[in-house]
């Protein structure tokens, strides 16, 4: 991807402790972020920022996940749906929620 598009991915990692509690436990969530090396129109198609993932059957909800801009220092957490343009050195942070859990955890 680096080859193709003006960005670098930093990182790209599981985003660990972030899924719901339960008989069966929710999934985790990946966290990526990306420096940009020129000038980007960036569009965020995301969910769950502002919801938990639910659980079921007794399973405790994930974590919501979350989007992060960073220009010249400033830090400035984004809606799930969004336009923005970003500059050489800007970056963007994407943490994808966590599942929901299923089931009680007691039993």
């Amino acid at each position: 991807m680096d080859t193709s598009y003006p960005l670098m991915v930093e990182k790209y990692a599981i985003r660990r402790d972030k899924g719901g509690s339960g008989q069966q436990g929710g999934g985790k969530g990946i966290i990526r972020a990306y420096r940009f090396l020129s000038q980007a129109h960036i569009s965020l198609l995301t969910e769950r920022r502002t919801t938990q993932p639910y659980g079921l059957h007794g399973g405790k909800p994930g974590k919501s996940g979350e989007n992060i801009f960073i220009h010249e220092r400033k830090t400035k957490k984004l809606p799930g749906k969004i336009n923005i343009n970003a500059a050489p050195g800007d970056r963007l942070i994407v943490k994808t929620p966590g599942g929901g859990g299923w089931g009680n955890k007691k039993n």
